[in-house]
């Protein structure tokens, strides 16, 4: 048995509960865990899939990175194949597209995707906490925000119509200052 294929009692992420061998050189742990390649594995890792020179990879995103390198020797299906392939365009998009060589489309990868919006929308206000008319200090039918220009740190507090704000993007709602209005009564809210 190859020596990194032992199943290791520490991570990155404290002492492993469970480990089991994937691949010869490929370790799965347990707990907040991960995938742990051996060095071997790692010279064997296409170069646009590695993160420099680490041989643990977390769980939740890192390991798709592995499955996709590996995907012959762990095994995978065409799903499995299709689902690693999705998580590395969502979450290391410039990997992906080094790996395969193409550009990724506006849909195809969650962080890109937040990146050409946080581009997009830098210079204008952005809501990022709201409070519903539950709250005593919002009109019914209206949202209570706060909102961030990204390019100088400005805030500001508006009121917008409930049902405009559930127009929100997947990354957030952008203040139209033309018809949300300045919510200058804004409650205090707890630091």
């Amino acid at each position: 048995m190859n020596a990194d294929n032992r199943i290791p009692i520490k991570s990155p992420w404290g002492a492993v509960q469970y480990g089991r061998v994937l691949a010869d050189g490929t370790v799965s742990t347990a707990g907040h865990g991960g995938v742990r390649i051996s060095s071997e594995r790692l010279k064997q890792m296409p170069a646009a899939l590695r993160i420099g020179r680490r041989r643990w990879f977390e769980e939740d995103c890192e390991a798709a990175l592995v499955g996709l390198a590996f995907a012959d020797d762990l095994e995978l299906d065409d799903r499995r194949r299709a689902s690693m392939a999705a998580s590395v365009a969502d979450w290391f998009p410039d990997k992906w597209e080094a790996h395969f060589g193409r550009t990724l489309k506006p849909g195809q990868s969650h962080n890109r995707d937040k990146e050409n919006f946080e581009a997009a929308t830098i210079n204008e206000m952005v809501v990022d906490s709201a409070l519903g008319d539950w709250h005593e200090d919002v009109p019914q039918g209206l949202v209570g925000v706060t909102a961030i220009r990204r390019c100088d740190g400005t805030r500001a507090r508006f009121q917008v119509a409930a049902d405009r704000y559930a127009t929100r993007g997947r990354f957030g709602y952008v203040i139209d200052e033309t018809v949300d209005v300045v919510w200058s009564s804004a409650p205090k809210l707890a630091a």
